[in-house]
């Protein structure tokens, strides 16, 4: 849902150096309140994200902030399809959701995890198919896959950016 959200914020607003530099400065509070221990990597890594989201929020073109937060948007959407696959399909033994429910339903944790793929695949699909549309476009103009890696490679951060300042 995040994924998503930061990859149609980028593709469809001018706002992509504050859209960075606000999540540098989440990265950074959650990293400084939640992540322990302090001298581990999982704190190191998060104080250097928050920085590179923060200087390149306030120091990179909107061009540079565009690429970096689609790869973030698009990296995170498509990372859920792989946690779900990780978590319910290759480790069915393990409580999770999927067992909870297959519990309660009867129906097999792997037909869970099979169904919240599918949904997390059509997700990332029709996000990356809104934020590959031109402002005011509508969905129908992007009816199979050909046309959706055409809009894509029409679409790229710095003809985006073109339309962006346009409008």
């Amino acid at each position: 849902m995040w994924g998503g959200a930061i990859l149609i914020a980028a593709s469809r607003t001018r706002y992509d150096r504050k859209i960075a530099f606000g999540l540098g400065v989440v990265i950074g509070y959650c990293t400084l309140v939640f992540i322990r221990p302090m001298l581990g990597f999982g704190f190191a890594f998060g104080i250097a994200s928050a920085a590179v989201f923060l200087l390149c929020g306030k120091y990179q073109s909107e061009h540079v902030n565009d690429l970096i937060l689609r790869i973030v948007g698009l990296t995170s959407c498509l990372y859920a399809v792989f946690d779900i696959k990780s978590d319910i399909l290759d480790r069915p033994h393990l409580t999770s959701d999927a067992v909870m429910l297959a519990q309660l339903t009867g129906i097999p944790s792997i037909v869970w995890g099979l169904v919240w793929i599918a949904l997390a695949v059509l997700g990332t699909v029709e996000v990356f198919k809104f934020s590959c549309m031109a402002p005011g476009e509508t969905i129908s103009a992007h009816v199979s896959s050909a046309s959706l890696l055409d809009a894509f490679k029409s679409k790229t951060p710095a003809t985006t950016l073109k339309n962006k300042k346009k409008a």
